[in-house]
């Protein structure tokens, strides 16, 4: 029940004030004392899982994330024996990938 299916249940500009769209689809009837931040997290989350398309969306995400650490971990890895050049043997560069010019 992704965000499609959220505004297809309620649509926008609806003032219909009996319309009821549960917060936890799974169990519409369970009373919480939750505040109501965690009540959006929780249905949210179940919502995002309910449909094909949002759990492989979400699943997609995941392995982008550990795609991404992977390659940061390898590049720190990578940047481990440049070393630290500091004081007057060290700059700031205006382009991180490009020496400074001496002209400058």
């Amino acid at each position: 029940m992704c965000a499609v299916d959220l505004k297809r249940k309620c649509p926008k500009g609806n003032n219909n004030s009996n319309l009821v769209v549960p917060m936890n689809p799974a169990s519409p009837s369970i009373k919480t004392t939750m505040s109501v931040t965690m009540l959006i997290f929780y249905a949210t989350e179940g919502t995002l899982l309910q449909t094909k398309l949002c759990l492989l969306t979400q699943q997609h995400r995941i392995e982008l994330k550990t795609i991404w650490g992977n390659k940061f971990v390898a590049a720190m890895v990578r940047m481990g024996p440049i070393g630290v050049v500091t004081g007057q043997a060290g700059e700031i560069r205006a382009n991180c990938r490009v020496i400074n010019s001496k002209n400058a």
